[in-house]
């Protein structure tokens, strides 16, 4: 990766004797993922009732049409083309990306028999209980699978595209187009295993500074071993 400009890189504003596990961003880049600027399902634990402010319970209908579940920051969708998928013998009901619904009352409660997610990078989750609640499955991709219990909420979204970078059990996930100053932090030189964030996606790591010292780049969701301390990391 050589970047045009260097970017300004910022010290750590608060270096205390517990860093945060948090590295410090140095930049940020426009980028694009493959599937466009699709709406994002900012979760926010489970809701534990109906009443939930995560989002809004519309009225039900009795008809085919599951109530939407509004969220409250919801983007619009940019790719109307990539939907997901829920199949009851030759019905098929289309949930639209950064999308849930409620199924509960309506003609697809418990009985929804197979889903898919709508392509690459896109999800759907099924839940039995409730919004995040009971039993879960989740599909990705635009292959079908069959579902294993009744279901009665149903969400379609974008899996988000990231690097990652491995300590032991733990797990960073630098954000694709920006890099990060890891001086001081939890993470400064602990770095044991580094992934790019799928096709097309590179995580690039330095030891003495960033692009200083020894590199290493590791391109597509593939996990490899780091051969050197690690200071600084960029996902592109």
């Amino acid at each position: 990766m050589t970047p045009s400009t260097k970017p300004k890189i910022e010290p750590n504003p608060s270096p205390t004797g517990k860093p945060s596990p948090k590295p410090v961003l140095l930049q940020t880049k426009q980028t694009k993922s493959k599937t466009g600027k699709l709406a994002k399902l900012a979760k926010t634990g489970k809701t534990g009732s109906k009443k939930s402010t995560f989002f809004e319970q519309q009225n039900l209908t009795q008809n085919i049409e599951p109530a939407k579940l509004e969220l409250t920051a919801q983007a619009p969708v940019q790719s109307s083309d990539i939907t997901c998928g829920a199949k009851v013998d030759d019905k098929l009901f289309i949930p639209e990306v950064g999308q849930c619904y409620d199924l509960s009352g309506n003609w697809w409660d418990n009985k929804i028999q197979m889903i898919s997610g709508g392509g690459e990078n896109v999800c759907v989750d099924v839940w039995e209980g409730g919004y995040q609640e009971g039993s879960h499955q989740r599909q990705c991709g635009a292959n079908w699978a069959g579902t294993s219990f009744p279901i009665s909420h149903i969400c379609c979204t974008e899996e988000s595209i990231t690097c990652g970078a491995k300590v032991d059990d733990k797990l960073f996930s630098p954000e694709v187009g920006k890099c990060y100053d890891l001086s001081g932090n939890w993470w400064d030189n602990k770095i044991q295993m580094i992934s790019g964030g799928g096709a097309n996606v590179c995580v690039d790591v330095w030891e003495g500074g960033f692009q200083e010292g020894s590199h290493q780049r590791q391109c597509g969701d593939e996990w490899v071993n780091t051969y050197f301390s690690i200071s600084h990391i960029c996902c592109e």
